[in-house]
């Protein structure tokens, strides 16, 4: 059964009937304050919550954690500041900026005040432009999530060996990185 089919139901049953601003608010859902709970360090507070929302919805919580369960908002504003280069991280700023005043300007809201539907139809359109913001998004969003421990623990059967998990590793210059059974020295 459908949402859809639900609420028609539970109409009948109580004896009401569902306006249609109201069925329909029902149905897209409502959309949340949203805020930050953390002072990014690369992107505004403005753009971190877009950013948040994109990877949001590239891996939507389900049964399993979804991106900003597990801080990726956080990940991708650290990776832009201290790992890509300048440029990747002004075509980012840019292309965040473009993607909000797209949604302001066509559906009249900042795209973190969109519904889900909403932002995944801007998201659908800036992918098949193959704009580097969304590819970015997307890179991020992967490894930020599949190398955090809740995404891996609840995607994988994790089994560390040997010991604990440790998200963060300091690593210098010169220092051997560890990738599976191998060392190497980069």
């Amino acid at each position: 059964m459908n949402r859809r089919d639900a609420l028609q139901r539970t109409a009948l049953i109580m004896g009401t009937a569902l306006t249609p601003a109201l069925g329909s608010a029902i149905l897209n859902g409502c959309v949340p304050d949203i805020e930050l709970n953390w002072s990014p360090r690369f992107l505004t507070n403005k753009q971190a919550l877009i950013a948040g929302q994109m990877a949001d919805r590239i891996i939507p919580a389900t049964d399993t954690p979804g991106a900003l369960d597990v801080h990726v908002d956080q990940f991708i504003d650290y990776m832009l500041e201290e790992v890509y280069s300048t440029e990747d991280g002004g075509a980012y700023r840019t292309g965040i900026e473009k993607i909000n005043r797209i949604s302001k300007k066509e559906l009249g809201k900042d795209f973190f005040e969109l519904t889900n539907d909403k932002k995944d139809m801007l998201l659908l359109a800036f992918d098949s432009e193959d704009e580097r913001v969304f590819q970015i998004t997307k890179e991020l969003t992967l490894i930020g999530y599949f190398t955090s421990e809740e995404g891996m623990k609840s995607n994988f059967e994790y089994r560390p060996i040997p010991g604990e998990y440790k998200d963060c590793v300091p690593n210098n210059p010169g220092d051997k990185v560890w990738i599976g059974n191998h060392v190497f020295n980069i």
